[in-house]
């Protein structure tokens, strides 16, 4: 099994801070950064889409490594079964307005 996701967002789509509370977690808000909040919610979207199945955006949670390398934290079980046997690679770039987003999934 192979799977790939991309997703863009507009910094225009997210003005109201509240938009982001139907995506991220309080933890994952703690970086003020606007840009960089709005790809964390384009890579929850990719990965959703690249699993195929509704999304539920607080079962998962975007972390970083200390190299600032993107990782996806998995807080379901159900999802976790799922992605038993699967690797998850994802990344994140984004200009002054814009964010990109892509997650393969792979065996």
């Amino acid at each position: 099994m192979f799977n790939f996701s991309i997703e863009i967002e507009s910094i225009e789509n997210f003005q109201n801070p509240a938009n982001f509370l139907n995506f991220l977690s309080e933890e994952e808000t703690e970086n003020k950064n606007l840009i960089s909040l709005i790809g964390k919610v384009a890579l929850k979207k990719a990965f959703f889409k690249c699993l195929g199945i509704k999304e539920d955006f607080k079962k998962i949670k975007i972390k970083k490594l200390t190299s600032g390398k993107p990782i996806i934290e998995i807080k379901d079980k159900t999802l976790k079964k799922i992605l038993r046997n699967k690797k998850v690679s994802v990344s994140i770039s984004h200009t002054k307005d814009i964010a990109v987003a892509i997650c393969l999934i792979y065996e």
